[in-house]
């Protein structure tokens, strides 16, 4: 798919008021997925879920975030 056939793809989707979107790729953006190495990473990469997407972008916290995401893993008993 080339870029302006995203363009517009994006364009058609935006019109859904009830959806948050990615401004990558238009999909509904909750659905995509964080990844990362290590038990508690602070940084990685996000993908959209939806088969033949391509949208990819990377995250990152700093150093001073680890305790919050720490605590935010155990409270959501996320391993």
């Amino acid at each position: 798919m080339g870029f302006l056939d995203k363009l517009f793809r994006r364009d058609r989707l935006a019109s859904k008021q009830d959806e948050d979107l990615c401004d990558l790729c238009g999909h509904a953006f909750n659905p995509h997925e964080l990844k990362g190495y290590g038990e508690v990473p602070l940084e990685g990469w996000m993908e959209c879920p939806v088969d033949g997407c391509d949208c990819h972008r990377t995250w990152s916290f700093d150093e001073a975030s680890r305790p919050a995401i720490e605590q935010h893993k155990r409270d959501n008993d996320l391993g």
